[in-house]
């Protein structure tokens, strides 16, 4: 069973779901990744889930998990299986917790699935960290890979 954490810019523009949806059945038909993490701030965080729980219609064995930043917890919306609050975010300031818990997501997670078109951000800041620790990067804003 592969994770991958799927992450990107809160503006992502709507047009890149059909990209995003067919990035996600390639992972699940040609990589066996079965569990998607996924957050819930932001534009691509919504475009993310949205196309898991579409591809779930196809592949019901695909698990869909909400990564939390903040306590309490969010409740699950219909089409989560489960949340994940990284354990050791409770003593990170809480302006920095959803960087931290990104960081955290890519270190348990076997490929990186993201929209990232402009670095100085803080999701820009994952790209670079992903590649570093060797786990594939599959950037819907370039194509690479899939």
């Amino acid at each position: 069973m592969f994770t991958c954490f799927c992450c990107g810019h809160r503006d992502t523009p709507e047009a890149i779901y059909p990209l995003l949806f067919k990035a996600v059945c390639t992972l699940m038909e040609q990589h066996k990744v079965i569990d998607f993490l996924v957050g819930h701030r932001g534009n691509f965080d919504q475009l993310a889930a949205r196309a898991v729980k579409e591809a779930k219609k196809r592949y019901p064995q695909a698990r869909l998990t909400l990564l939390l930043s903040h306590l309490p917890p969010t409740p699950l919306s219909p089409g989560f299986d489960d949340s994940l609050y990284p354990e050791g975010l409770e003593t990170v300031p809480k302006r920095l917790a959803i960087c931290r818990a990104n960081q955290l997501a890519v270190v348990t997670s076997d490929c990186l699935l993201c929209y990232i078109c402009h670095s100085p951000s803080n999701t820009g800041k994952l790209l670079p960290y992903a590649q570093g620790r060797g786990i594939p990067v599959y950037n819907l804003a370039h194509e690479e890979g899939l």
